[in-house]
């Protein structure tokens, strides 16, 4: 089982939200997934454009994906 610090995932969470007009719970599932070194997948959202997920997988070395 693996531990994660809860200060790390709400900092991360909150830096998304901050930086983009996302949902928290979607920032939440981008920071686990960067946490995780893992892909996060979403399905299309008029809140989360092409262009924020782009940035988000620059900014943040994240693999969202829009399916």
């Amino acid at each position: 089982m693996n531990t994660i610090s809860d200060t790390w995932l709400f900092k991360k969470a909150a830096n998304i939200k901050c930086r983009y007009p996302i949902a928290i719970s979607d920032c939440y599932s981008i920071s686990l997934a960067i946490l995780q070194e893992s892909p996060v997948f979403f399905l299309p959202d008029v809140e989360l454009s092409k262009e924020i997920v782009n940035k988000i997988n620059r900014v943040y070395n994240a693999k969202v994906h829009i399916v």
